[in-house]
């Protein structure tokens, strides 16, 4: 119960409803806890409902505020409520009593009985009862309810020795008294809500007027759960002298629940001052409905001018702008296979942009002293504001983006990305599509994909084999040894550009007899793509093209490539007649045997985690799409990406950039 009213008047009703409940539990200030001292089982400082709710033991919880009383009826059904397992809350009618003793005014919902359960939410079962709560304003307060919207009622006969109770109080304390419990004398909030925020990495000066991505640990010091998703981080930038400037935001919430004890790690976008100087950064967190938690961390920082990429930036390289993927095409297919990325070569972007590119491209590069090219951020910008995007080329089709480096600059490129993302550019959205995860991308982690891959070194074929179960050791070479003797088989590669478009064909069609239109992987603008990069591929001996014949008749395509030391396998398609041979499956594997017999040191399944892949695999180093919000419209984008990887796959097609990593193909011409 929350006390509210007058101390006497809460004494009243609190002895009224005494005798039929096995607890109370009271909030309210100390005037009030001290008048019911010998009533309440529990006194608490505070008008924290959900709080005090969490204090009580029994069975069921009835919240009510100390001008309100339970009629009779309702108190004889408490007797007789049922015990579920699940979370259940029943509304309770609340009628307004007047002076004359009669029920007027309309009938509110505003009283609640909950079942005691841990994370009882509002995503449970609701009841409703008949029986009435009264409120006993009309009682005590000159023209409460006065101008009543309904015509008065009698009191039923069955309540009226419940209500002379509160009308004739003089004998209740005789005949019902506890032992005093003790007030809790701290404010229960600063129990429930305290935690310690620390920035693992705090920056020494930030870039006014931009955004900047600070990653801020918290520690759950009290004795309450913090729920998932309505916890958020929040800033205010203070004035030295502790005067705010006015300038404040939220990031988004918790997306796991934090125990006492707990600690989780939140990615907060924090809006710099235009103003230059030095000033303190107030971080705290925010319960959405209740209040700041006011356990906040403070960093003096200078907020001023700093550098951004097209400068001296990023560790040392200085990055200038390009005006086109031909520029520094010679190049970059070097630097690619050093990166050991086959979607960072200058074919793959540039087939990608012919078929896929909408906007304006935001290409850098830099060099060494020597004119040498050490690192390109392929980027482009697109959309409209408020929802204006900065995103990798490539991102959606190819399964990693990112920028283009050799591993000993990938840690200076990194760094040169972040300045660009939080600095100053033409966009309100950055969504880092499908990077190698581990690295310190911009933005926060939106989510993660699965990537397997197969580690090749020191494996011959049998060995490998002998490594998978028993049953898929037995399917592999049962089905291959039976297809050799029911058919003639045959593999035909298609690895030269003349018999790259035939060869294509077939595997678009076996692909659409698999699917049956549901993937869109080779299919518009995609299929279009592919013929074109394929050509492009064979050309420069990256394709690994190859069709497997049953007695002369294509059942299976494989789709893959070699760069850099790896086999990339990009997609297949198959004849669904053949699915019980296992023509699939079989065909990767000989793949994968050729692989190893070829000395490559390493077989990518690429990004999805189907359970095939996790059959023969040895890692997932998987990738990791980050974001960076500058206003409250990318912000819910972020939120709705990350929601949507709960989606059934169909779902999930449907969506648009910039919710969909799947970009929308270029207007023809």
């Amino acid at each position: 119960m929350l006390g509210k009213d007058p101390a006497d008047h809460t004494l009243t009703v609190l002895g009224v409803w005494r005798p039929h409940v096995d607890e109370i539990v009271l909030g309210g200030d100390r005037e009030t806890l001290d008048a019911c001292a010998s009533l309440a089982d529990a006194r608490f400082l505070t008008d924290d409902r959900e709080w005090l709710e969490r204090q009580c033991t029994c069975d069921w919880i009835i919240h009510a505020e100390s001008h309100q009383l339970a009629s009779q009826a309702l108190l004889d059904t408490l007797r007789s409520l049922p015990r579920p397992a699940h979370p259940v809350r029943v509304s309770v009618p609340t009628a307004v009593v007047n002076r004359e003793g009669n029920v007027s005014g309309p009938v509110r919902y505003d009283a609640r009985l909950v079942r005691n359960l841990p994370w009882v939410d509002e995503t449970g079962r609701t009841w409703e009862v008949d029986q009435p709560c009264f409120d006993l304003r009309g009682l005590w307060e000159d023209g409460y309810f006065a101008a009543s919207n309904g015509t008065p009622r009698p009191l039923p006969v069955t309540e009226t020795d419940l209500l002379n109770r509160v009308l004739f109080p003089s004998d209740f304390a005789a005949r019902v008294v506890k032992r005093a419990s003790p007030i809790v004398a701290a404010e229960p909030v600063q129990v429930a809500y305290r935690s310690r925020l620390q920035v693992p990495e705090p920056p020494l000066a930030v870039a006014s007027g931009v955004d900047r991505l600070l990653e801020v640990e918290v520690e759950n010091e009290g004795d309450w759960p913090w729920p998932a998703g309505s916890v958020r981080p929040g800033f205010r930038w203070l004035h030295p002298s502790g005067y705010p400037l006015g300038l404040e935001g939220t990031g988004d919430p918790l997306a796991t629940v934090v125990r006492p004890r707990g600690s989780a790690r939140i990615a907060l976008p924090v809006a710099a001052p235009e103003r230059t100087g030095q000033f303190v950064l107030e971080l705290d967190l925010f319960h959405e409905g209740q209040r700041w938690f006011g356990c906040p961390l403070r960093i003096e920082l200078n907020v001023e001018k700093v550098s951004r990429p097209g400068g001296a930036g990023g560790g040392g390289l200085a990055f200038d702008t390009v005006a086109s993927l031909d520029e520094v095409a010679d190049e970059l297919d070097d630097l690619a296979e050093r990166a050991g990325n086959l979607f960072g070569t200058s074919e793959w972007l540039s087939a990608w942009w012919r078929h896929y590119g909408r906007g304006e491209l935001t290409l850098s590069a830099a060099r060494s002293p020597s004119g040498e090219l050490l690192a390109v951020l392929p980027l482009y910008v697109s959309g409209r504001r408020p929802l204006r995007t900065l995103r990798f080329v490539g991102h959606g089709i190819g399964d990693q983006c990112g920028p283009v480096c050799a591993p000993e600059h990938r840690a200076g490129t990194t760094r040169a990305l972040a300045e660009l993302v939080t600095g100053g550019g033409d966009f309100d959205l950055f969504i880092g599509d499908d990077l190698p995860a581990g690295g310190e991308w911009p933005g926060q982690l939106v989510y993660t994909t699965a990537s397997p891959v197969l580690q090749l070194s020191g494996l011959d074929w049998e060995r490998y084999l002998a490594s998978l179960g028993r049953n898929m050791r037995y399917r592999i070479r049962t089905h291959g040894r039976r297809l050799e003797e029911e058919h003639e088989v045959a593999f035909r590669e298609a690895n030269d550009p003349v018999e790259v478009a035939g060869a294509m064909g077939e595997l678009f069609a076996l692909h659409e007899a698999r699917w049956q239109g549901h993937s869109r992987a080779l299919a518009g603008a995609g299929g279009r793509l592919h013929v074109d990069f394929a050509q492009r591929a064979a050309a420069r001996r990256w394709l690994r093209l190859t069709v497997m014949e049953l007695d002369g008749r294509p059942v299976a395509a494989s789709y893959n490539f070699r760069f850099a030391g790896c086999e990339y396998d990009y997609q297949c398609g198959r004849d669904p007649a053949y699915d019980q041979s296992w023509v699939g499956m079989l065909l990767r594997c000989r793949a994968i045997r050729q692989a190893m017999e070829d000395g490559l040191r390493e077989y990518r399944f690429l990004r999805g985690g189907e359970p095939y892949k996790y059959r023969l695999a040895s890692d997932d180093p998987g990738v990791m799409t980050t974001g960076l919000a500058r206003n409250t419209a990318a912000q819910a984008t972020l939120a709705v990406m990350r929601r949507a990887q709960a989606m059934p796959r169909r779902m999930r097609h449907r969506l648009r950039p910039p919710l969909s990593s799947w970009p929308e193909a270029r207007s023809a011409a």
